[in-house]
């Protein structure tokens, strides 16, 4: 589960979470668009619910993208260490249908055809997975939103235990060609 420290700052709780964020060395992401989507989403988690991201590691990732949950998560803590409450993988890599049954896929208004927010997230391993990186952060969603925003926020989501909604305006709508990808008050109570 995520460790978290708080203590007060202008009368306001902030909680610090640790964060190793790691590029996968098979597919890349350009340093520029994983700063910038993590601090924009950072900002956000700070404002809106008192949690501080603070990054102690940036490092390449070698590792298989496809390994099961406990061994990506167990490959992750070795690799970041114990200083990280949280490690973040970005990869342009595209998920495979083979990969399907592991990661998010089912569009509540269509059951034949996958809606793949486009990453994986483990809340007891504190992991996440971003496929498509650069793509998802060149796409907009149809209420001009970066896709990779709205998947890095769905995704820090599931690490503190957020479950998906019907809400379509929320981020937590598991479709991301549906969401509207903001912050509503039920994520807001659920979180704060």
């Amino acid at each position: 589960s995520l460790l978290s420290f708080e203590y007060k700052v202008q009368s306001k709780n902030i909680r610090i979470v640790s964060v190793c964020i790691l590029n996968d060395s098979k597919a890349p992401v350009h340093e520029h668009i994983q700063e910038t989507a993590f601090a924009k989403v950072a900002t956000e988690y700070l404002e809106h619910i008192g949690i501080l991201f603070k990054i102690v590691k940036r490092i390449p990732y070698t590792e298989d993208l496809t390994h099961w949950d406990v061994d990506q998560g167990l490959r992750l803590r070795r690799i970041c260490g114990d200083e990280s409450d949280i490690r973040i993988v970005f990869s342009n890599q595209e998920i495979s249908k083979k990969d399907f049954q592991h990661f998010e896929t089912s569009d509540p208004q269509n059951d034949t055809e996958p809606s793949i927010l486009g990453g994986s997230s483990n809340a007891l391993y504190g992991y996440i997975l971003i496929y498509e990186s650069e793509k998802r952060y060149q796409e907009v969603t149809s209420f001009r939103e970066s896709k990779l925003l709205i998947v890095l926020r769905h995704e820090i989501g599931h690490l503190f235990y957020l479950d998906h909604s019907m809400d379509k305006t929320s981020f937590m709508y598991p479709s991301l060609f549906h969401t509207h990808g903001l912050w509503t008050d039920a994520i807001k109570d659920k979180l704060f």
